[in-house]
């Protein structure tokens, strides 16, 4: 691939760059030699004014290549590939096969990120600073289009309808990625996630895994292929174990490197390690639609020192099979020892009776919690207090605490305060919603020091809104003190907002600190202050930051900057109209600000509608109706020029929108 572009620019494309020449007109030609076959969907070119940051990993070349602003943050933001690149090796067995890994952010585009071979493509949502990834990292879309350099570009779906044979995999190295660096509670909890994306879509769209019978291949790019795929690849780990699931992934991998798949290849690799026939699998989970939907009841049968355990199918027979066959293991907690049982579920209604010498405390089941189900598991609140308090699992905490929550147990009381020491904040935050300070000696205490110390940004920022709802005085110090300690902006905003509502003028000389500060969510709690607290000399905090913001935030900070500027006076609403036009005519910009900065101008068209309106001197009626028909005049020119077919439909709307 040669490319011959101004010499600002810096260019990108698959395998490695051989030669960069310099021409006597300005330009330069790159030449990009790609040389190990791959996917003709897979090819790509970025070219633009990128600073790029080089790293290595066993003797490969790697680079991150970003806007300039974000040059010092671009390791956080393809975060941790060179770990990744060991990991996903080594649990592979097969070394990462390309010559290099490039990863470029680019503006507008038309998916989240794509794995074109040695050189991903990330939207421009990735692109952040340090400071706004704290607890916000890009980790799970980073090792998704890594992975698919062994899965969709060393090996490759066969065709749409195996499209899972692709992504199924990338969503399940999310999974494997977070087990790896953060521990199973954090691999658990994004599975979990996984499950109810998947589930929130299956009841209206609804087909086999391997589908071949779509409309459009756009609808095989959905919470099937991704979600469900990455789920029943987890099942198929802990039904085989981990040595014969790995080592079945890298006899797929090198028996079929530089090749098309399908899921029957996939089958066979396994079928050759474990020696057992996978098609009641396969045939289950890949080729038929649906998941198991099911009922349990438990029992304790004293005659006989049996649990008894009744699992009913109740999925929909005419819209899923209607029997599953399901290896799950049922752990049983009695006399302060746990059994573990394995058991085959695979009828409509089946009865297991296991011999146990005493009532058990809790029968578990599905005790590694690994099953994509519907489950109505009809505990005791006594089971579920003491299933949180003893079953290892995250979503056994996880689902014990929110069934406790739902009934507004009293056993809630028992175990809030243990919910909020528990080692992964999903469930301190669940406990900080329901704890009182009945349930802890030190109430006040304990949430000042989440709010301080707590690990996660989420936890501290929830935490001292309890804080203010109990003692706002004591709230109100510690807001000042996480200010200036606190690196999260989500912390900084809510102490910020609380400060602000508390008292607006401390608010103000707080916010003024943070006027230079990098955070979309912190210059928008900003900009509603001004917004509020009126004033001209506020605008040009706005127009100094309209290149910072994008996406939503783009839509409420000029939002706010147009409110602010009609507060302001004619004068300033006019100049502030002469800067959106600007804005809205700018082709560079973001379509995000294009819009934001659309819509604000007919918010002022219908604010100085709504004035004249209201006006009784006919000489200021006409004048304001003059700068409603300027504005008019305007937004016609920006239907004509907007580029965006998509924003120019909007904007054929707003006269429409405005007179109804």
């Amino acid at each position: 691939m040669y490319l011959t572009v101004p010499a600002r620019f810096k260019t990108l494309s698959n395998g490695n760059l051989v030669s960069s020449v310099d021409h006597p007109d300005g330009t330069r030609t790159d030449y990009w030699r790609m040389d190990q076959p791959h996917a003709p969907y897979l090819f790509m070119i970025a070219v633009g004014e990128y600073a790029v940051v080089k790293d290595t990993w066993q003797g490969k070349d790697l680079y991150y290549y970003v806007e300039p602003e974000y040059e010092a943050s671009a390791r956080d933001i393809f975060a941790h590939t060179p770990e990744m690149l060991e990991f996903f090796s080594n649990k592979l067995g097969v070394p990462y096969p390309w010559s290099k890994y490039a990863q470029v952010v680019v503006r507008d585009y038309v998916s989240g990120a794509m794995e074109n071979t040695t050189a991903v493509v990330f939207g421009e949502y990735v692109q952040k600073h340090r400071r706004e990834l704290i607890d916000n990292p890009n980790d799970k879309v980073v090792a998704h289009e890594l992975f698919h350099h062994w899965f969709g570009d060393l090996v490759t779906c066969e065709s749409w309808s195996n499209l899972t044979m692709n992504e199924g995999f990338a969503n399940y190295s999310e999974y494997l990625w977070y087990e790896h660096k953060y521990g199973r509670d954090a691999a658990d909890f994004h599975l979990y996630e996984e499950w109810h994306g998947y589930l929130g879509t299956a009841p209206n769209a609804m087909h086999p895994l391997i589908h071949f019978g779509y409309d459009d291949k756009e609808h095989m790019f959905d919470a099937h292929s991704y979600n469900k795929g990455g789920a029943v690849l987890h099942m198929l780990r802990n039904y085989l174990g981990d040595e014969a699931f790995f080592t079945g992934l890298n006899r797929f991998l090198t028996r079929y490197a530089y090749q098309s798949v399908e899921a029957h290849n996939l089958r066979l690799a396994f079928e050759e390690v474990t020696g057992e026939d996978l098609n009641w699998f396969f045939n289950q989970w890949y080729f038929s639609k649906g998941h198991p939907e099911l009922k349990i009841d438990y029992a304790y049968d004293e005659s006989k020192n049996e649990a008894v355990v009744t699992v009913e199918q109740i999925q929909n027979p005419d819209r899923n099979p209607p029997i599953f066959e399901l290896p799950v293991a049922l752990d049983i907690y009695a006399g302060g020892n746990v059994n573990r049982v394995p058991v085959r579920v695979n009828q409509r209604v089946q009865t297991l009776r296991i011999p146990v010498a005493q009532r058990p405390d809790l029968v578990n089941f599905d005790a590694d919690k690994m099953l994509l189900a519907e489950i109505q598991d009809n505990k005791t609140e006594e089971q579920l207090a003491f299933q949180f308090r003893n079953a290892p699992r995250f979503m056994d905490r996880f689902d014990a605490l929110a069934r406790l929550m739902e009934v507004e147990s009293d056993r809630l009381k028992t175990i809030l305060p243990f919910a909020v020491e528990d080692p992964f904040f999903v469930i301190r935050l669940m406990g900080l919603e329901y704890l009182d300070e009945k349930m802890v000696p030190d109430f006040e205490g304990l949430l000042k020091k989440l709010v301080l110390s707590d690990p996660h940004s989420e936890v501290r920022s929830s935490a001292i809104y309890k804080l203010a709802d109990s003692d706002q005085q004591q709230a109100l110090e510690v807001a000042k003190k996480a200010l200036v300690q606190d690196s999260a902006y989500n912390v900084k905003g809510v102490c910020l907002d609380l400060l602000y509502q508390n008292n607006p003028q401390t608010g103000l000389e707080y916010a003024q600190k943070l006027e230079n500060e990098q955070s979309e969510d912190i210059l928008n709690a900003i900009g509603t202050m001004y917004k509020e607290q009126g004033g001209a000399d506020y605008l040009a905090f706005f127009e100094k930051n309209f290149e910072k913001v994008n996406a939503f935030n783009a839509v409420l900070f000029v939002g706010s900057y147009q409110e602010l500027a009609f507060k302001s006076g004619e004068k300033y609403a006019m100049d502030a109209t002469a800067r959106l036009k600007e804005m809205t005519l700018n082709a560079s910009q973001s379509p995000w600000r294009r819009m934001a900065a659309t819509k604000s101008l007919n918010d002022m068209r219908n604010a100085f509608r709504a004035k004249g309106n209201a006006t009784k001197d006919p000489e200021a009626k006409r004048a304001l109706e003059e700068k409603v028909t300027e504005i008019s005049r305007i937004i016609e020119e920006i239907k004509v020029f907007e580029p965006n077919q998509e924003l120019k439909a909007i904007y054929q709307q707003l006269e429409l929108i405005t007179r109804a």
